[in-house]
This record gives structure tokens, C-alpha cells and sequence, in this order.
């Protein structure tokens, strides 16, 4: 068998694989959120995703940063 077949030959079961793994796992998490979802009430998360620190454009240092977050709620 040449390169380019084998090369071929190894991207297609790659991608077998990956299809594979993805349909198993998309299973697994719908039956498991299907469960949660019976068993827990919704709430909503609140957060930051983006913040500047002193390491980039803003005033403080990150661990002040969490600090005054952990403070505030």
C-alpha cells in the first residue's frame, strides 16, 4: 500500500471513530440531563466572563479581582 492510501485509509477511520464516540456520548448526556432535569429545579448562574487585571489593561490583580466577586456575590 502507498502513502497517500495509507494516509486514506488512517483519516477515514479517524473520522469513524470521532462519529462514533460523538453519537455514544450525545446519548449518554441526553438520558443523563433527562434525569437531572426531573430531579433538580432550574436556577440561573451568574458570572463574568470577561474581566481586565493588572496583567492586561485593568486595575487589579486577579486574586482582588475574585475577592471583590466572592465579596459582592
Amino acid at each position: 500500500m502507498d502513502r497517500s492510501r495509507k494516509v486514506a485509509f488512517l483519516v477515514c477511520i479517524a473520522v469513524l471513530t470521532f462519529a462514533f464516540a460523538g453519537l455514544t456520548d450525545a446519548g449518554i448526556v441526553a438520558q443523563t440531563t433527562a434525569q437531572t432535569s426531573k430531579q433538580l429545579p432550574l436556577r440561573w448562574w451568574k458570572g463574568n466572563l470577561h474581566t481586565h487585571s493588572l496583567w492586561s489593561d485593568g486595575d487589579d490583580y486577579p486574586e482582588m479581582i475574585v475577592e471583590w466577586y466572592k465579596g459582592h456575590g
